[in-house]
């Protein structure tokens, strides 16, 4: 089997397990912060947030968040994204979409195995040592429970082991841009 077929088929069996394990909701005041700001983003165009949440009192009395801008982003793409849904079932339409955004947290784990396993591969480690590695990082440490909670810690692992992949593997300009576009909180 090719190690590009295997990266796929590690993906999707992480990201299969990880969302058995989730609970399909946004847990925690960050989490809900994050997915207040990407909700005001896509449906108001605006960037604050009501009081409640983690905010603090920015311009013209407005909440705004307290948090970085990765995952507010990551939050808005898959809200946006989840629009359809919402008019198929307008009756449990925020149900859903709240649901949708913190599953992307399994798939962001997911791809953080194999960016470990690409990694370990760059270091040179053979392939069944790669792979212990990879799978250990998620479910041998607090990044498994991590990765049921929509907190910013997995996208910014997985924005530092891609990263450093790159500067590894030569490709300076795209070692220093990966995490800027993460935005690490």
């Amino acid at each position: 089997m090719s190690e590009r077929r295997m990266l796929l088929w590690l993906f999707a069996a992480c990201s299969g397990v990880l969302l058995l394990l989730h609970n399909g909701l946004l847990s925690g005041l960050d989490g809900e912060t994050f997915y207040q700001v990407a909700k005001s983003a896509v449906d108001q165009h605006r960037l604050d947030v009501g009081p409640g949440f983690n905010s603090t009192t920015g311009v013209g009395g407005l909440q705004y968040a307290k948090s970085g801008i990765g995952m507010p982003l990551l939050a808005g793409v898959v809200y946006a994204i989840s629009a359809p849904v919402a008019w198929v079932a307008p009756a449990h339409g925020s149900l859903i979409r709240t649901g949708m955004v913190g599953a992307s947290m399994p798939f962001i784990t997911a791809a953080l195995v194999v960016a470990v396993y690409w990694l370990a591969r760059q270091l040179r480690s053979y392939r069944a040592a790669a792979l212990i590695t990879a799978i250990g990082t998620v479910a041998g440490t607090f990044l498994l429970p991590y990765s049921k909670e929509f907190l910013a810690e997995p996208l910014s692992a997985l924005g530092l082991a891609v990263a450093i992949g790159c500067a590894l593997s030569s490709r300076p300009a795209a070692a220093g841009a990966i995490p800027l576009g993460f935005g690490a909180s």
